[in-house]
């Protein structure tokens, strides 16, 4: 999955969009690549076509597996692949009258920016089925693909003995759990994972009191190890720099399937998503709307995110998934009710002030 750190700053602040991913590609957009041709036993008479915009490397691949292919076969559309997603290329095509682009996978910190500046066709529910969707999943602009957590994480050989941290005040107990901790080198979530600590209700989190949020994190100021790239807190507590840290759901579950002794608890995890949009003057707006009602079914989903760990927002998904599996996703029913959704839209009005307030805080 993608570094989602410096794309969703550069969303909020309207930057030119930055990248690094699990396995993203670079910020220049490559041709598109295309996916396969038309089936035999194809239902339309007359070939459609589409371009589907992702973020390349390994998750891509996995969504050509899941969704892209299955999708071209079932219903004989031409589908062409393009990477990675940049948003100030979009804002180019829609504003010079040549969109190329019809489906564009996008963090859910972008679509503020692009509905207020008018980027985004309203999603067609005539044609996305939405009765088996997350509520918060189904939004004007946008269906939500899936969902990664900020949370609390450690290296379990650290605790062989119990007593392990279970949420964000433990990691502003230094009495309790000594040591450095790591943190994402942003305010967003990081202020949240402040408040939270501080004992402030999670239905009452938004709006956030800035000042009650860096006075909290003063207490623990010079004990924090700041990361910008998602691989960092792995490496951290892999070597035991940090004792805890807060983190990726899908980085700590990675490195952990491939033996190495991490954990996390979603209890109080910030959930994000990634979402589908359909660029204002897309070509093919009518299919694209039926790939995204395509690609939102339980089938592909769980296709999709049994490979990458991360939350469905098709509550019927987990019923295609192993079980046990199904039970470590940000959005299984257990672990949905534990967590708080990153409010983006407070985010999108704020983050500039709040931003300004966060690096003049770092250089205190």
């Amino acid at each position: 999955m993608k570094n989602f750190v410096k794309t969703m700053i550069s969303g909020l602040a309207s930057v030119a969009l930055l990248m690094t991913a699990v396995a993203c590609g670079s910020n220049t957009a490559a041709p598109a690549v295309e996916s396969g041709e038309k089936t035999e036993g194809a239902k339309t008479s007359v070939e459609k076509k589409l371009v589907v915009v992702s973020w390349g490397g390994d998750y891509q691949a996995a969504q050509k597996k899941a969704m892209f292919e299955p999708f071209m076969k079932d219903t004989g559309v031409k589908l062409a692949e393009d990477s990675p997603v940049n948003i100030g290329k979009l804002k180019a095509m829609i504003d010079n009258g040549n969109v190329q682009w019809d489906a564009v996978d996008v963090l859910g910190q972008d679509i503020p920016k692009l509905v207020a500046q008018g980027l985004l066709e309203p999603i067609d529910y005539n044609v996305v089925k939405k009765d088996d969707l997350l509520e918060t999943a189904a939004r004007e602009y946008a269906v939500d693909i899936d969902y990664y957590s900020t949370v609390l994480s450690y290296n379990k050989d650290n605790f062989k003995e119990g007593n392990v941290p279970a949420n964000w005040s433990d990691l502003f107990d230094t009495q309790k759990f000594p040591g450095s901790r790591a943190l994402y080198k942003s305010p967003i979530t990081t202020l949240e994972i402040a408040l939270l600590a501080d004992g402030v209700d999670p239905k009452q989190l938004y709006p956030l009191d800035v000042e009650r949020a860096f006075k909290k994190l003063d207490q623990i100021k010079d004990q924090i190890v700041w990361w910008d790239q998602g691989a960092q807190p792995v490496q951290l507590l892999a070597d035991n720099e940090v004792i805890l840290a807060a983190a990726w759901n899908g980085r700590i579950a990675g490195a952990a399937n491939k033996g190495q002794p991490l954990e996390y608890s979603y209890e109080q995890g910030i959930l994000d998503a990634e979402s589908w949009v359909v660029p204002k003057g897309a070509p093919n707006k009518e299919t694209a709307m039926e790939f995204i009602n395509y690609a939102s079914q339980a089938k592909p989903q769980a296709d999709l995110l049994s490979e990458i760990p991360y939350g469905p927002t098709n509550k019927k998904a987990f019923e295609h998934m192993d079980a046990e599996y199904a039970k470590s996703l940000p959005t299984y029913p257990e672990n949905l009710e534990k967590q708080i959704m990153l409010d983006i839209d407070w985010w999108y009005e704020n983050f500039a002030q709040v931003n300004d307030q966060f690096q003049e805080w770092l250089l205190k």
